[in-house]
């Protein structure tokens, strides 16, 4: 009888049984008739009401039939004494805390689910006459609801507000804007439970076996929901899509840049398929509890700094709740086009009951789900771009080779193959958006990217696709047409093209045609002269950004040479970075402001950084921004204190790094010559 209900709705009837019976031990009258005597002994024995309450929820949890051990004396029970306590109940929070009949209808609903559920764990039985007149007391209860809500002029809507694409955007926008680590991950988390269109609790349980790749999309599996308890629909496929022209709510880049920022949660080699189910937190997606609370308070928080921004979008304090994202997922899908996917595909994938006829003739199909998932994820389903392919590495083989070797110890590589591409392919829009303490900023993997890496990431579209190219899915037939006709535009333009320039070629053949052909030598050779004169020109204001970086800095004229200059004019205030390249070819910059060189940028700010990041930073640099390593550096180019003072903590780290690497006998002078293999090295040894 235990596993007659998921343990988080036992939980939850175990609350709500917990009041009534806190009701009846407060009652002279009901205490000794509906109390058991071993359960008024026990709970006299506590002072506190909170460790009470919780006393007789535990009671209430380990209740069952078999041991006779319900804490209530349920065959003296009452429908007038449990109406009575159902009307004496008063809210606990909102503009009307503390009234009496003020709580929604699902409120009085579940009051009345979990005396069921205590009956079910108990030996006694609800007669019919009770559950009658409970029927009739509900829907009673929903009038007197409606009613006062009426007069009171409040919302007549049931529930939380559901949240509306826009806002969805704006709050990932603001999420990513976020210094605090735990902001990726509720960016993450709030793509998959819009696009996913699931409960919540589904995308806290997914597991790392749940998610794989598929042509262009990922694709999830939930072994059960709420809704299919047994887990016989767990074969069905869930995809969700890469969103190009919107990248701040692409689930694929929020998932990349959550799981670069927790490369932990790869390290999948200590579970199995025992918990397939995710009911343990080895190779969750989401590892630890509470993580639904975590994202909550990480919504509320965003939602009160930034009031006025919502409000301007409809939405204030505590309008959003644990099922506004499926709502307006649902809505977003079902009513955002005319054009919108099949009615069946949104109620397998919200998982919602069509009744037991529709379930049977009406099944999962792979078209249908594909095309919602396109549409969910904010592509524009009029506009033949919605025929776009995740961002992927389309290179020579020898490349995608080399590629293939950064990853080589993902577990899921597809799935982490992807993710990379994106995380490359976005790396400007991140650059812009992300905090400079984000813990991203000071990742390898985010800010080492060569750039061989970044030249390969592309998306492709059905009429530019290439060999490399993933398989287009999901696309309906209009979107198909709209395809086709780009790609005759484009065949059209190349016609034209050609068309052009085999008249002009053969009219040029014959001595045909225009005073240009004569003058043809003339002009190639001026536009020579032009282009030798503007190399020497750019090589002089080298030189000159040459010199002034040895006055500053006094650099070896051996160790470094300069590949880009700084304006001449020391009069003129300017940022342009003067860049450096190394005889390794590691690029850095240096800045040239009103005739002195900075090795900061203005306004320079260290990024958060575990001991592994801050050995590369500190021995290597930043290939991203392009700062030199930060063992280099010193206390005067500082104008923040706080930044001085961080500086002054990571050399005394670094310094009892270095002597626990002597001792061992690790560590080796390399003057200059770190990589960040040779970091990582470090870092093992002295562990």
């Amino acid at each position: 009888m235990a596993q007659c209900v998921a343990p988080q709705s036992s939980e939850k009837y175990s609350g709500q049984n917990a009041g009534f019976i806190m009701y009846c031990f407060d009652s002279v009258e009901l205490r000794d008739k509906l109390l058991e005597p071993w359960f008024i002994e026990g709970i006299t024995a506590i002072e506190r009401q909170f460790e009470q309450k919780r006393y007789a929820k535990e009671c209430c949890q380990i209740s069952s039939p078999e041991d006779d051990n319900c804490p209530l004396i349920l065959s003296n029970l009452t429908f007038a004494i449990f109406s009575d306590y159902l009307s004496t109940r008063t809210r606990c929070k909102g503009k009307n805390r503390g009234e009496v009949m003020a709580l929604s209808n699902s409120s009085y609903e579940q009051s009345q689910s979990a005396l069921k559920h205590l009956y079910q764990m108990s030996k006694y039985t609800m007669c019919a006459y009770f559950i009658e007149q409970l029927k009739q007391f509900t829907q009673g209860i929903r009038r007197t609801v409606a009613d006062k809500k009426k007069e009171q002029g409040d919302s007549m809507m049931i529930g939380k507000k559901k949240m509306d694409f826009k806002v969805y955007q704006k709050m990932c926008e603001l999420f990513l804007e976020e210094e605090g680590e735990e902001f990726i991950f509720a960016c993450c988390f709030l793509t998959l439970e819009w696009n996913l269109m699931a409960r919540s609790e589904n995308v806290v349980h997914a597991h790392m076996f749940h998610v794989t790749w598929d042509n262009d999309s990922l694709v999830f599996h939930f072994v059960k929901s709420k809704g299919d308890q047994t887990g016989r629909n767990r074969d069905q496929a869930w995809h969700v899509y890469a969103n190009l022209n919107n990248p701040a709510v692409c689930p694929v880049l929020t998932m990349g840049c959550y799981i670069f920022a927790n490369p932990g949660i790869f390290g999948v080699d200590d579970f199995d398929s025992t918990n397939l189910d995710g009911s343990d937190h080895n190779g969750r997606l989401f590892p630890g509890s509470y993580q639904y609370e975590r994202f909550m308070d990480c919504m509320h928080r965003i939602i009160a700094k930034h009031h006025d921004d919502f409000f301007a979008l409809g939405i204030s304090a505590g309008d959003l709740g644990s099922h506004s994202a499926g709502k307006g997922s649902a809505s977003y899908a079902c009513a955002g086009s005319t054009v919108s996917p099949p009615m069946v595909s949104v109620c397998l994938r919200a998982m919602w009951s069509m009744g037991h006829i529709k379930e049977w003739y009406l099944q999962y199909e792979k078209a249908g789900d594909q095309y919602l998932g396109r549409v969910v994820c904010g592509l524009d389903v009029n506009d033949a771009s919605f025929a776009v392919s995740p961002p992927f590495f389309d290179a020579d083989h020898a490349t995608i080779e080399k590629i293939h070797l950064l990853l080589v110890t993902a577990d899921m590589h597809r799935v982490f193959y992807y993710c990379y591409a994106s995380l490359t392919y976005h790396h400007d829009f991140l650059a812009g958006i992300l905090h400079r303490s984000n813990k991203l900023q000071a990742l390898p993997f985010y800010n080492t990217i060569p750039n061989f890496v970044k030249d390969a990431a592309a998306v492709k579209f059905p009429w530019t696709k290439t060999e490399a190219t993933p398989v287009f899915t999901g696309l309906p037939p209009h979107v198909v047409i709209l395809a086709t006709c780009e790609e005759l535009k484009l065949e059209l333009r190349r016609a034209k093209e050609e068309i052009v320039s085999g008249v002009k070629e053969d009219l040029d053949n014959r001595q045909i045609g225009s005073q240009s052909y004569f003058d043809k030598e003339e002009i190639i050779e001026k536009m020579t002269a032009f282009h030798d004169e503007v190399l020497k020109r750019m090589d002089r204001v080298g030189h000159s950004g040459y010199a002034a970086l040895r006055r500053e800095s006094g650099a070896d004229d051996d160790a470094i040479q300069v590949s880009g200059g700084a304006n001449e004019d020391t009069s003129v205030v300017t940022h342009t970075p003067i860049t450096m390249v190394e005889r390794d070819e590691r690029r850095f910059q240096f800045f040239y402001n009103a005739g002195t060189v900075s090795r900061l940028p203005e306004g320079f700010v260290f990024p958060k950084m575990t001991l592994a990041t801050l050995l590369t930073s500190w021995f290597c640099g930043n290939q991203s921004t392009r700062t030199i390593p930060l063992k280099l550096l010193k206390a005067p180019e500082f104008e923040n204190k706080r930044e001085k003072l961080q500086l002054c903590k990571m050399r005394k780290l670094i310094g009892a790094v270095i002597v626990g690497a002597k001792q061992l006998g690790v560590w080796r002078d390399r003057r200059g010559a770190w990589d960040i293999g040779s970091t990582v090295r470090l870092l093992e040894n002295v562990k």
